[in-house]
């Protein structure tokens, strides 16, 4: 176990992965980088309240009777390697495979029947990295989310029957796969690691330099930069802009 501020994790592992301009990367490590500074915004959703508070519902009433060898563990922290974590919400005691619950409203409860996502298969494939295990399963769990508005309860939907409010997937342990999630991981580390010495060697303004450099040329955030560590950068109330060639 283990803290982890400043690891690549199972939950965005796919964004380290991602192709094309390399943007998606950068926006993931520079997310890293401010968690390191303390700097990143906490950011919470309805979608995100919705899939903590039913978690437990769907472990209770669907999953422990289908599987009476699991134990739910999504509040660990488990560090796979200096650079990699991941956080497992159900582990078994007769086995090291690993399942993940997702509790996503209707439209992505019926979207996820036809189509297992990049994000989502290469968090399990993490997860078995860390237990070892051969088979990791992704269980879907529906239930209506309880709003201000109307009162709705986690009961509501009007279920033909009662297992229709879940459905499983089985993913196998892919070996390519988590050869690759290891390989980016060592090869981006060093990236991360110069983000964050980028943001520390930041020079900090004070209220009036930042309006007299935004009067004579805008500071975009760094975060829309395509090329973070090309850029000079300044910092005003934890938020960091690219210098430019105004300074």
């Amino acid at each position: 176990m283990g803290t982890r501020t400043g690891m690549f994790s199972a939950s965005r592992i796919t964004e380290l992965l991602a192709g094309g301009t390399g943007k998606t990367r950068q926006s993931y490590i520079y997310d890293l980088a401010l968690d390191v500074l303390g700097c990143k915004p906490q950011i919470s959703t309805s979608a995100m309240e919705h899939g903590i508070n039913t978690e437990l519902l769907a472990f209770q009433y669907s999953v422990k009777p289908l599987f009476p060898t699991a134990f739910l563990k999504s509040d660990t922290f488990v560090v796979i390697n200096k650079n990699l974590g991941c956080s497992t919400d159900v582990e078994f005691t007769d086995s090291k495979n690993v399942l993940d619950i997702k509790c996503p409203t209707i439209n992505g409860f019926c979207k996820h029947m036809y189509y297992t996502s990049k994000g989502y298969y290469d968090q399990i494939q993490t997860q078995l990295i860390s237990t070892a295990g051969d088979t990791g399963y992704l269980f879907y769990y529906l239930s209506k989310p309880i709003t201000w508005e109307n009162g709705d309860s986690w009961t509501d939907y009007d279920f033909e029957n009662f297992d229709d409010n879940y459905f499983i997937k089985e993913i196998a342990k892919d070996n390519q796969r988590q050869d690759e999630i290891l390989t980016a991981v060592e090869t981006y580390a060093p990236m991360r690691d110069e983000m964050i010495q980028l943001l520390l060697n930041a020079r900090e303004l004070d209220f009036k330099e930042f309006l007299a450099l935004n009067k004579t040329h805008y500071l975009p955030s760094l975060k829309e930069s395509n090329t973070i560590l090309k850029e000079k950068v300044v910092r005003f109330e934890n938020q960091f802009y690219s210098l430019k060639n105004n300074f």
